[in-house]
């Protein structure tokens, strides 16, 4: 898997402490979604999201990255926080 960019790091990491549902990659300038989003949608939507809490259920083999390998599973006190319906 390669290297996050550190400023996406941070930009991630104070999203999630600020319970926001996105953030600005400032190594893109994209909106991505925390994994606060993912939560609250329920299922994994199959488009290999870079913070999918549900381990790429829905991604096809076709549509993996080329590294093939899911984002970290999310911390259990964020979803008994977010989705406590989901565990």
């Amino acid at each position: 898997m390669t290297q996050p960019n550190p400023a996406s790091v941070a930009a991630h990491a104070a999203a999630l402490q600020a319970r926001e549902p996105s953030y600005v990659d400032p190594a893109t300038g994209l909106t991505a979604m925390t994994e606060i989003s993912h939560l609250e949608r329920g299922y994994c939507c199959g488009n290999a999201c870079r913070h999918c809490p549900f381990e790429w259920a829905s991604v096809s083999f076709n549509d993996m990255p080329a590294d093939g390998k899911p984002p970290p599973p999310v911390s259990l006190e964020l979803m008994q926080e977010i989705a406590p319906d989901l565990l």
